[in-house]
């Protein structure tokens, strides 16, 4: 029991339990909530009371007990189970002896008799699982992002559930309805199914579907235990629409995010070259436009790209030519005006002589 203890703490494994025809019972249980271990020994022929030990770490039990209590496994509903079934079967849910705990706790049976080689039979194994640890192991599975997953019987009340909302009332110790829980999702599933399993004996089948709740579409899927034996639960999940929606909208939205990035980056790039390329022509429009006002005085100097290098060393050595051309045209306008001041400004006037004299030039000078 001990070796089976240790294994069990990884699993959902509430209480293991044996008991014999003679009423002596010993059993290692963990109550709800808790992660130790206590060991509870009932030998009549010594005593007929039980008692209860807290395992230490190492797995020995404390020298004194915590509890002392009457107990019987043979009036006990999962021992009674077993001398009905004469078989392993599941037991019916019922409600835990706790002699140091006040709220009720809720377990269910799977016990196997144990029968001597002439048929006796010598006694039951129990491996017991509380309602609350059902749940547990309900709430650390991942339903999607938002799902609910629940158990419950075919009389409609909940066995466990994937959610914080109780299956077990507290005060009157009674299993919860589904159709009633204060769970939205679990309560309108809930009465979903009651229309296609309730009233039966034994569920069979398997249910999907989408349920409205609260105006949420929730794809609903339900199914038996089908390897259960006489165990006659049904499990349901639930998964709001939006959950497999979501990841969509979001790729989606993400998509578009992506595109406007790029759009933007592009755009952005476009400006960039757009300006690297214009600059050199709007300094090399600038230069013309001073050559043009007659500035030959200034040089460019571009070195962006080879074609506007190459294209500022012509203008360069445009300029250079007009700057010549400028000085030879002042030294004609020069050479001009001295030879025509060597001519005289009046003909010249004598007595009985009529003179006339006439300079033809070339170009500006002759």
């Amino acid at each position: 029991l001990l070796k089976a203890a240790i294994v069990s703490k990884s699993h959902t494994i509430s209480a293991i339990v044996w008991g014999d025809v003679f009423g002596v019972a010993v059993w290692i249980m963990r109550y709800p909530g808790q992660q130790v271990y206590r060991l509870s020994v009932r030998m009549p022929a010594i005593d007929p009371k039980a008692y209860e030990y807290r395992l230490l770490d190492d797995g020995r039990p404390a020298d004194l007990p915590t509890a002392v209590f009457d107990y019987d496994p043979r009036t006990r509903p999962w021992y009674q189970a077993a001398v009905a079934a004469q078989a392993p079967v599941w037991g019916d849910i019922y409600s835990w002896v706790l002699p140091t705990k006040t709220e009720p706790v809720l377990g269910v049976p799977f016990v196997v008799p144990v029968f001597g080689n002439s048929g006796e039979m010598l006694g039951v194994f129990d491996v017991e699982f509380s309602l609350h640890d059902l749940s547990r192991f309900l709430g650390s599975l991942t339903i999607g992002r938002t799902g609910v997953a629940y158990v419950m019987d075919h009389h409609g009340q909940l066995v466990a559930t994937s959610t914080n909302v109780p299956v077990v009332d507290p005060a009157t110790g009674r299993r919860m309805q589904a159709g009633a829980s204060a769970q939205p999702l679990i309560a309108a599933s809930a009465a979903d199914i009651g229309r296609r399993f309730m009233g039966k004996t034994k569920l069979e089948g398997r249910v999907s579907s989408i349920i409205d709740v609260n105006g949420d579409r929730v794809m609903m899927m339900a199914a038996p235990f089908g390897r259960a034996g006489n165990l006659h639960w049904l499990a349901v999940t639930l998964v709001p629409v939006d959950d497999f929606v979501a990841p969509i909208k979001a790729l989606r939205t993400q998509g578009i995010s992506m595109a406007l990035l790029m759009v933007a980056a592009s755009l952005g790039l476009g400006v960039m070259v757009a300006l690297f390329v214009a600059r050199p022509i709007v300094h090399l429009s600038d230069h013309v436009r001073r050559i043009g006002q007659g500035n030959l005085d200034d040089e460019i100097k571009l070195a962006e790209f080879p074609e506007f290098v190459r294209l500022s060393t012509a203008i360069n050595l445009m300029v250079e030519g007009l700057r010549e051309r400028l000085k030879l045209r002042r030294s004609l306008a020069l050479a001009m005006d001295v030879q025509q001041r060597l001519l005289p400004a009046q003909t010249l006037a004598f007595p009985g002589l009529e003179l006339a004299g006439h300079s033809d030039y070339c170009d500006e000078t002759g």
